[in-house]
């Protein structure tokens, strides 16, 4: 490979940091001709021009992979049992909360790349419908106890009346702002 540092856009003919332009050919080492700014430019450009075309490929694209991804899932299913009670029915993969990445459903659902489908799947633990339903039980009563004790170390805000509220809301001719209340009708 070679120790080039900086390239000149051919787009934008500026001279930039060899990092600022995409790689044409890894192994060679060979990077693209315009920078990545003008690519993004680039690219922008082609999608306005061919919206509906580039939306229909999408759509084409993400339909074709759906059902080789379903069928990924469902074999990764089959002879398992939930992780918390044991249960064979109504499987599916829960993502684990200090994991990162897509979720499973949501690489099949997007119709992601097909190696980001394991990937989930591994960072996933498998459980029945009625279990993820108490795990996001417990996880939403969680919250709802840490709101409750963040509110109360805070101070309350005074109560004040829906008269008081609407005379706060309009502003006086001073301050060179219509107020709500004297808009005409």
């Amino acid at each position: 490979m070679n120790n080039v540092v900086e390239k000149c856009c051919s787009r934008c003919k500026q001279v930039q940091p060899i990092e600022n332009f995409a790689m044409k050919d890894p192994k060679t080492g060979r990077r693209q001709g315009h920078c990545r700014t003008c690519q993004k430019d680039i690219s922008r450009a082609h999608y306005l021009r061919n919206t509906e075309t580039c939306k229909a490929r999408a759509a084409a694209r993400k339909a074709s992979i759906q059902p080789g991804l379903r069928a990924v899932v469902a074999e990764n299913l089959k002879g398992r049992s939930c992780l918390k009670c044991g249960a064979t029915e109504n499987l599916t993969f829960y993502a684990r909360r200090d994991t990162e990445g897509a979720c499973v459903s949501a690489a099949v659902h997007q119709g992601m790349a097909t190696e980001t489908v394991p990937q989930a799947i591994e960072s996933s633990d498998v459980l029945c419908t009625s279990c993820i339903h108490t795990e996001q039980s417990k996880a939403l009563r969680a919250w709802q106890q840490e709101r409750a004790t963040q509110s109360e170390s805070q101070p309350a805000k005074p109560k004040i009346s829906h008269t008081e509220y609407a005379k706060r809301r309009t502003r006086s001719p001073q301050d060179g702002r219509r107020s709500k209340a004297s808009t005409p009708a």
